[in-house]
C-alpha cells in the first residue's frame, strides 16, 4: 500500500510551480499523487506532463472581486458547486 498525497492550486500559477517542483519527488518514492484544481485553469495544462503519473481531480472554481462585477454572482454558486465536489472527492 503507498502514501498518498495531495496537491492543490491554481490561478496564477503561483502554487503550482512550488508543487512541481515537489511532485517528481514524491513521484520517485513511489507516493500516490493527487492534485486538486480547476476544469480549465493553467494547472492542467502545467501538469500534463505527469498525466500517466498524477491523479488530476478536475472542480469547479469562481473567483470573488473586490469591485462590482457581475460574474461575482455566478462565481458564488461555481465556489458553492466545487465545495460540493470537493467533499465527494474526501469520501471516495
Amino acid at each position: 500500500m503507498s502514501i498518498s498525497i495531495v496537491f492543490t492550486g491554481g490561478g496564477s500559477a503561483g502554487h503550482v510551480s512550488d508543487n512541481l517542483v515537489l511532485i517528481p519527488k514524491y513521484l520517485a518514492e513511489d507516493w500516490d499523487v493527487h492534485y486538486i484544481g480547476s476544469e480549465q485553469g493553467i494547472e492542467r495544462k502545467l501538469l500534463s506532463d505527469y498525466k500517466e503519473n498524477v491523479t488530476y481531480h478536475p472542480i469547479s472554481t469562481g473567483k470573488l472581486r473586490r469591485y462590482f462585477d457581475w460574474n461575482n454572482v455566478t462565481d458564488v454558486f461555481k465556489i458553492m458547486k466545487g465545495i460540493f465536489q470537493s467533499y465527494r472527492l474526501n469520501s471516495n
